[in-house]
């Protein structure tokens, strides 16, 4: 390991895409000592182990396999001269911004003039979902699946059911046929499957997934190894039994947010991630986030562009010695019908260039309405609004907020 900066400018903690992004932007904006700390023997995030195509649209303008796309960001960060340190593990930062870090090197302490936590998130595993039964060999999330098949190659099973229906819960197909598994079926507890259109009726007509909407596992049973699963359906009066070895549980995304907590941030119940403004800004001052630690979880090209957005605020931060965004600002929060809303924190003099939401229900040809005390500051129409599925609206609204008018609030109409 190559000797640390003591004083850096700026920390980068996580080597995903939203981190590397970010040290990307802040040494081609000028900002001389950049670090990347990743706990990981190799940096690239979760991009490394998921061997398929559908990564570097958002962001590179190009297709790629998730390997080659992690492989493409760590390139690009080294080529701009980040320091890039592997096998290191923050464990504080304390209240002056100091960083304590263990690492092969040992332990260190360095004092950078910002810090941005890109910690990304994780799956919900079965334990933390509650899902009663025997306690079996067999059971994955999507993450560890991919890590077994992508990066070890070991073996998984003969027959899997995927839990879940969203984005990742295809992915976790592609890479179950890829090890040979077969996929006997996709559950949702959802009416509707939540990824792209036509993603169910290509699974099912030309991988031969079936997909099961209203359907919930009610125990799985094994001595050993998974041996079958008892799904319930609907209403919970009806239930059948699926013979499987392998049971994936996809989605549910929780924020990877022990670091930021641990600093104090101010955490948003909804998200159970940092409350942060569209600059990156925590409540923390010189502290910031980006990516799927702030939004849970969006796809790496979202978490690679937000990561170069706070990547350019930090650079201000950095160079002018701003403020953190925390001057008249105010609260931005989602009504009834929003899961979450980011960023939760508006700031007139800089409004957001956008603001990202989950809708809690399904709907066609909705509005998106944003009001303070009743007020209404703008509306946007939205062709549907799917849950777990990344919603997108213009941040101009900001530009007629009253900065002491109490919470903005969001919902869908």
């Amino acid at each position: 390991m190559n000797a640390l900066p003591r004083e850096p400018d700026v920390v980068i903690v996580g080597a995903g895409p939203a981190g590397l992004s970010a040290a990307t932007i802040l040494r081609q904006k000028g900002v001389k000592d950049v670090v990347v700390l990743e706990r990981e023997h190799v940096a690239g995030g979760v991009p490394r182990h998921c061997d398929h195509q559908g990564f570097g649209l958002q962001d590179l303008r190009r297709p790629l396999t998730g390997p080659a796309y992690a492989r493409r960001l760590v390139r690009n960060a080294q080529q701009s001269g980040v320091a890039l340190f592997t096998q290191a593990s923050v464990q504080a930062i304390e209240s002056d911004g100091a960083i304590t870090l263990t690492s092969p090197a040992g332990r260190a302490q360095i004092r950078p003039r910002a810090t941005l936590l890109a910690t990304g998130v994780r799956e919900r595993p079965r334990p933390a979902r509650h899902v009663p039964g025997d306690r079996p060999f067999g059971v994955f999330t999507t993450g560890q699946l991919q890590q077994w098949v992508s990066l070890h190659h070991f073996p998984v099973g003969t027959r899997a059911l995927i839990v879940g229906a969203e984005h990742v819960s295809f992915s976790a197909v592609l890479t179950l046929r890829h090890a040979g598994v077969t996929v006997c079926a996709m559950i949702t507890g959802h009416p509707q499957h939540q990824s792209i259109r036509g993603a169910a009726l290509l699974a099912r007509r030309v991988l031969g997934v079936p997909l099961l909407t209203s359907t919930r596992v009610r125990a799985i049973e094994g001595h050993g190894r998974v041996e079958r699963v008892i799904l319930e359906h609907g209403s919970g009066t009806e239930s059948s039994v699926l013979d499987v070895d392998t049971v994936v549980f996809t989605g549910d995304w929780v924020p990877d947010s022990e670091i930021a907590r641990r600093a104090g941030v101010s955490i948003d119940p909804r998200t159970m991630g940092p409350i942060a403004s569209w600059s990156g800004a925590t409540t923390t001052p010189g502290l910031f986030v980006a990516g799927n630690l702030v939004q849970p979880a969006e796809t790496a090209g979202v978490a690679a562009v937000r990561g170069r957005a706070v990547g350019e605020a930090i650079a201000s931060f950095v160079t002018t010695s701003a403020s953190n965004d925390q001057v008249a600002t105010v609260s931005l929060v989602g009504g009834s019908s929003v899961e979450w809303v980011v960023p939760q924190i508006i700031c007139q003099s800089s409004p957001p260039k956008a603001v990202y939401f989950r809708s809690a229900q399904f709907s066609d040809a909705t509005t998106a309405v944003v009001r303070q005390g009743g007020r209404e500051l703008g509306r946007s129409s939205l062709r549907h609004a799917i849950p777990n599925r990344g919603l997108k609206i213009s941040g101009d609204f900001a530009r007629a907020l009253d900065p002491s008018g109490g919470p903005v609030v969001l919902d869908l109409e």
